[in-house]
């Protein structure tokens, strides 16, 4: 496998000729009793050569679906989604296509010598529709660990609704193949939300008890143990903070599409 690999990365890397890397790819993956792992990241690193050298992310997205198709139901298919679900459009326009001009936008000139000038500072961004941008990642790609823990930290953090926060990270935790160590991390995030976004000592320790009973004699357990030990003193130290209402068209962004 090692061989095969080597010479398909001397043909793209050295020679230049993607063509010739996935016919070498494509001899390898024939061949039988190769392990999950390296088929997965013998189809990877091919995906990564068509981003780099062709900039063409529907090759690489050709790359990753074979990943799906020999691999279905595995933790190398798991991985497959989430590089999908970020993968870019085209990364060059279209021979012959109109290049349109950039317009910068103009600014007040000498703005350095008001004595009332506190420096540029950009809009605060609305995480109302952060979240509705988030949301709609994960109706396309419901699978998109990313987007649905970036819109859990939203929740908990900025509308301030540490329960539709635990209900993203429920659904994470849930997945079959997910990481270990991304089950330990969305468990802490749990506990961290539950104890100082809604005081909810409890539900915090239950979270972390989790962490130790999943993985008993690993280090996240004894972490978990130890934060078991101060939960308390994260929940005193939260203050009181407004929620923040969603209208009833976004009470439950982003769970419309639970894998």
């Amino acid at each position: 496998f090692q061989g095969w690999m080597l010479l398909a990365a001397i043909q793209a890397e050295d020679l230049h000729d993607l063509a010739a890397a996935q016919r070498t790819i494509d001899e390898l993956l024939a061949q039988p009793d190769h392990a999950p792992k390296n088929v997965a990241f013998a189809l990877t690193q091919l995906a990564d050569w068509h981003l780099k050298y062709a900039r063409d992310p529907e090759a690489a997205r050709a790359a990753f679906d074979r990943i799906l198709a020999l691999l279905p139901d595995t933790q190398e298919a798991h991985l497959a989604h989430q590089r999908l679900a970020h993968l870019a459009g085209p990364l060059t326009p279209p021979p012959g296509a109109e290049r349109r001009p950039l317009v910068l936008p103009r600014h007040e000139e000498r703005v350095g010598l008001r004595t009332d000038f506190q420096g540029l500072q950009a809009p605060a961004p609305d995480p109302a529709v952060k979240a509705a941008e988030l949301a709609g990642q994960l109706e396309r790609f419901p699978l998109d660990n990313q987007s649905r823990e970036d819109l859990a930290v939203l929740y908990a953090e900025e509308l301030h609704r540490p329960d539709l926060a635990a209900e993203q990270l429920e659904q994470l935790i849930a997945q079959p193949h997910a990481p270990t160590a991304k089950i330990v991390q969305w468990l802490n995030l749990l506990a961290d939300f539950q104890a100082k976004g809604a005081g909810n000592v409890e539900a915090a320790r239950a979270a972390l008890q989790r962490v130790a009973e999943a993985y008993p004699g690993s280090a996240a357990a004894a972490a978990a143990q130890r934060a078991l030990a101060t939960i308390s003193l994260h929940a005193q130290g939260k203050k009181e903070s407004q929620v923040f209402k969603l209208g009833s068209y976004e009470q439950r962004l982003g769970l419309k599409g639970k894998p």
